[in-house]
């Protein structure tokens, strides 16, 4: 999520994000895969919470000098598309952090990972954005506690966050 300009009189392009509140109501297994696309990043984001006339998703061509340039500052976030595997290094002592908010990819949620990066953008940043009330930080104060794999689980079963990544599934421009 980026500031916006204050001389800027139109939104600016965003990525998608989800917004839910939390509900132990289970809904249907597999979130379906939602598009890349900062228009619908940010109407996703602006359900969870996030005021999107402030901070907005916008695309990055490039991690160049020349192309992140082009890209509105100050930066608070960036989503990159990363291969985490069992491989990939990851302390018990990282995963017991208290100041990060981290959920692991459950099965339910493998075509999902747009939706938690934004989440984990956004909940790693909820002062900074300014990001309000809403589905996002009712999922975060009930998923307090848990560990990262508990939380996957639980956003996988949330029934408004489920609903609201669906209904942002349909939007874009990739036919499916």
């Amino acid at each position: 999520a980026k500031k916006k300009r204050k001389s800027e009189g139109k939104t600016m392009e965003g990525t998608t994000a989800a917004a839910s509140t939390s509900s132990t109501t289970k809904v249907s297994t597999r979130w379906p895969a939602i598009e890349s696309n900062p228009e619908v990043m940010n109407k996703f984001a602006k359900d969870l919470g996030l005021d999107t006339s402030k901070y907005a998703f916008t695309d990055v061509w490039g991690l160049d000098d020349e192309l992140l340039q082009m890209v509105q500052q100050p930066v608070i976030s960036l989503i990159l598309l990363f291969p985490f595997t069992k491989k990939t290094p990851f302390t018990e002592a990282q995963k017991k952090r208290e100041d990060v908010f981290f959920l692991h990819q459950v099965h339910d949620l493998d075509d999902a990972c747009g939706s938690i990066a934004m989440v984990h953008s956004l909940a790693n940043n909820l002062e900074t954005l300014g990001v309000g009330e809403g589905p996002l930080r009712q999922f975060i104060r009930s998923s307090a506690g848990m560990t990262p794999g508990d939380r996957g689980n639980a956003m996988a079963a949330d029934a408004t966050l489920s609903g609201l990544h669906r209904q942002f599934s349909q939007q874009g421009q990739t036919q499916v």
